[in-house]
């Protein structure tokens, strides 16, 4: 969601489909660590892999406001709100759809969204 989100609010531009695909996963590791679902071990283990490929984990310039608004439209949101794929643990995943635009602003400014 969050690559979708970047991908649109960049207009298909400035990141490569797979870049932003790797910025979301970082994202959603990020809010899984901030959800209490998993360590700060799990999100760096993530990012390290992530960066050995050559992929980003940080977003490019790019305003908040166009990347919230562009992932209000991604195809895992229904009845206005985002399905979430967030960590358990490595392997495990859980869907939730409670997540707060609060905790989301948090984690796309972590990324680097302004």
């Amino acid at each position: 969601t969050i690559g979708h989100g970047l991908e649109t609010a960049l207009k298909y531009r400035r990141l490569l489909h797979g870049e932003a695909v790797s910025i979301g996963i970082s994202g959603a590791t990020l809010l899984s660590y901030k959800r209490g679902l998993i360590g700060m071990d799990i999100v760096n283990r993530v990012n390290i892999l992530l960066k050995k490929f050559g992929l980003p984990t940080r977003a490019p310039r790019v305003k908040l406001e166009e990347v919230l608004r562009a992932m209000s439209l991604d195809k895992k949101v229904k009845n206005k709100l985002i399905y979430w794929i967030l960590l358990r643990s490595l392997g495990e995943t859980v869907i939730v759809n409670d997540v707060s635009e609060e905790e989301v602003v948090a984690v796309l400014k972590e990324l680097g969204c302004r």
